[in-house]
């Protein structure tokens, strides 16, 4: 809605009431929004209209003629027009809100999901590794650091796995030395029971297979054997080599044992009696 007002106050134009009834309008002249325009400057406001009785938004200007003002021109627009647009705009805020919350909580799942896909692989691995199974990888790629932490639990599996099989190398080819041996060879643990007895020790002594956690007595049921084995490993826990040790018993051990005895020692792979 567009009206003129003159300097006096009297509405001269609207573009909602007929010219023959511009007449009765209401003087215009104490209203905020003409006010503030006759001065110079730009007039607003918002009330009810005593014209179409319509709650209006008012927004006021002056136009000038001969270098002053000739008069106002004011465009009003309903409330409800404007409640509407305020309306939209709510409307679309709330739901470009709900749409970046909606997105940002799918885009959270799917970073936890992985996340956690992520952490199940690394504990099956190393759930895997705890039972002794080396095979397993986690094989997970990325420059995070769960996928950083793969790469170092795979890494650590395949050193130990290389590890077991070096050390099962090792057992293995002794076990072969020690059962290829014509010398009967017993090794006796820390608390002089038997650790390991090869064949021919079992075939000179008539011995079972079930001779490993017994001690030399119960097998052999020969007390200077027994007294033997014992003055050894008093010598051995004094601080004397295996090889002195055994080398005090000439008529037990061969040159060729102590000599034996002797490399393994020096070579760092004869198990501590």
């Amino acid at each position: 809605r567009v009206t003129i007002i003159g300097t006096d106050g009297i509405v001269v134009g609207d573009s909602d009431i007929a010219l023959g009834a511009l007449a009765g309008v209401e003087n215009h002249a104490r209203r905020p929004e003409f006010v503030t325009a006759l001065a110079g400057g730009i007039g607003s406001s918002a009330r009810l209209s005593s014209t179409v009785h319509d709650r209006m938004m008012y927004v006021a200007l002056p136009f000038f003629a001969a270098g002053r003002v000739a008069g106002v021109m004011r465009l009003a627009k309903p409330l409800t027009d404007v409640d509407a647009a305020i309306a939209q705009e709510r409307r679309l805020v709330f739901g470009a809100s709900g749409a970046g919350l909606l997105m940002a909580v799918l885009m959270s799942s799917l970073a936890a999901h992985f996340m956690s896909r992520s952490v199940r692989e690394l504990t099956t691995a190393a759930r895997s590794m705890a039972a002794g199974d080396l095979s397993g990888r986690t094989r997970l790629v990325g420059d995070d650091e769960v996928a950083e932490l793969g790469r170092a639990l795979d890494q650590l599996a395949g050193n130990l796995a290389t590890a077991l099989g070096e050390l099962r190398a090792e057992r293995d080819l002794l076990s072969r030395v020690l059962q290829g041996m014509k010398e009967g060879v017993l090794l006796l643990d820390r608390d002089q029971r038997v650790a390991l007895a090869n064949a021919s020790l079992r075939e000179m002594l008539l011995l079972g297979q079930d001779v490993v956690g017994k001690s030399p007595l119960e097998l052999i049921r020969n007390a200077e054997l027994k007294r033997t084995l014992d003055e050894a490993h008093h010598d051995i826990a004094a601080g004397r080599t295996f090889k002195d040790a055994l080398a005090k018993h000439p008529e037990v051990f061969s040159p060729m044992w102590l000599n034996l005895v002797e490399t393994g020692e020096a070579s760092g792979h004869l198990a501590e009696s």
